[in-house]
């Protein structure tokens, strides 16, 4: 199993970024959704075996993350609470006098590089909290990404 990244997930603007919520089969978001922070439980040493990917946990999404390690590319796979019913959560890019508004859905994942920033506007009510993993792809997907933004 490997990545499937379509084309009209692929933006240039303001910077170069992957947005979707079609990367994860919804099954298997749900399977790892139940098994939330255990890296340990088979169905996350699958995901990661099969995607080739490390994942870092975070439990809630409130401001810039600064990245854990200097890969080419960084994804950001939001994992929303089912009690939360909110809209919002943005995450605004920015590039000179150019932005672009993102929306924290559930299985929505966001990579870029990982040099590049984004702010994570603030939200009217703080709970729930936002959980999200952190990943670091593989030098092959990350020569696909690469392909695939310039």
């Amino acid at each position: 199993m490997s990545w499937s990244i379509a084309n009209i997930n692929c933006h240039k603007n303001p910077i170069s970024h992957i947005w979707s919520s079609t990367l994860v089969s919804r099954n298997t978001y749900d399977n790892l959704y139940e098994q939330w922070n255990n890296i340990e439980h088979q169905h996350w040493k699958k995901f990661i075996d099969d995607m080739k990917v490390e994942v870092y946990f975070h439990n809630d999404f409130t401001r810039m993350l600064i990245p854990k390690k200097s890969n080419e590319y960084i994804g950001y796979w939001f994992f929303q609470q089912r009690t939360d019913r909110s809209t919002g959560g943005e995450i605004e890019l920015i590039n000179g006098t150019d932005k672009k508004i993102l929306s924290y859905w559930s299985n929505t994942i966001l990579i870029i590089e990982s040099d590049k920033s984004f702010t994570v506007l603030p939200r009217k009510h703080e709970l729930p909290q936002r959980p999200f993993c952190e990943m670091y792809f593989d030098q092959a997907t990350n020569k696909k990404i690469k392909k695939l933004l310039y």
